[in-house]
């Protein structure tokens, strides 16, 4: 099976989409959004995960620019965007949970594939 993955081309997409999964829960971070997630962190580490994902898309470096080129996504379009949802604003914040949402709807699409393919 792994093999005609290979053949396809859909590890590619499945490294795109895992790619842009990084990107995602970077944002996520960014905006403070990933708390429920980890709600057994004290607020410490809440505040140190938010501030870090916050400084990468600040900062913008060679791991950032490489992670949206295999995500296959426009580095200064998304570090605007994580500017906006570091800022606080309502409408990037709505944005950026449709986006979760969607993918996370795409995510058991892709599962449910795999598991009819077995």
């Amino acid at each position: 099976m792994q093999s005609n993955k290979l053949l396809s081309g859909d590890s590619t997409k499945d490294s795109v989409r895992l790619w842009q999964s990084v990107i995602l829960q970077a944002l996520l971070d960014c905006g403070n959004l990933s708390r429920s997630l980890d709600q057994h962190y004290p607020d410490w580490k809440h505040r140190q995960i938010t501030e870090e994902a916050r400084e990468w898309f600040r900062e913008a470096g060679d791991d950032f620019q490489d992670v949206c080129a295999m995500a296959e996504m426009d580095s200064g379009l998304i570090r605007k965007f994580a500017m906006r949802v570091a800022r606080g604003d309502a409408k990037a914040k709505k944005s950026l949970i449709e986006w979760r949402d969607w993918f996370r709807k795409l995510k058991k699409e892709r599962v449910n594939d795999i598991r009819s393919e077995d």
